[in-house]
């Protein structure tokens, strides 16, 4: 994982840009991922995503669709675009889910930059395919699950090659 030199969210290696801010990443010479978790941990707020990320932007391309059942029996399902996608209950959130009280504002993100990955924000803990992650960002894959808060999801993968 690295650091972002602008905003100081954190991104996996393998990330040419900040999925929160868009800023190129790289590391300062002989900046370490331990120093970039440090950095991470300093932090004491997060700051506000750009307000034309908040819209799906001309050109980013839908790339899967979360799918939940836990707060309406006929499903409710969410774009996820190319790029960062925020869940929580703010404003400047991609995805929002007014049912579940237990959201953060900004509590979790789903991204695709090449490949998918999901993650916490918060700090409250979000858990991927069992495994429960805080201020961390993993891969994921197709049939992912993914449960925010209250809130479990199904991650499905839209291949645009397929058509």
């Amino acid at each position: 994982m690295q650091s972002c030199p602008n905003c100081l969210n954190l991104c996996p290696d393998s990330a040419p840009r900040c999925f929160y801010c868009e800023a190129p990443l790289s590391r300062a010479p002989g900046e370490t991922a331990a120093d970039s978790a440090e950095r991470w941990s300093q932090r004491v707020s997060m700051p506000s995503p750009p307000a034309a990320r908040r819209e799906a932007k001309p050109g980013r391309r839908l790339v899967a669709v979360l799918v939940t059942y836990t707060w309406r029996k006929e499903g409710q399902f969410f774009p996820v675009y190319e790029g960062r996608n925020l869940i929580g209950l703010g404003d400047e959130c991609d995805i929002r889910v007014p049912e579940d009280t237990a959201l953060r504002p900004i509590h979790a993100i789903v991204a695709f930059q090449d490949s998918f990955f999901a993650g916490d924000i918060a700090g409250e803990g979000v858990e991927v395919n069992g495994v429960t992650l805080r201020r961390q960002i993993i891969g994921v894959a197709n049939h992912s699950r993914i449960r925010t808060a209250s809130t479990e999801w199904l991650l499905a993968i839209v291949d645009p090659a397929l058509l």
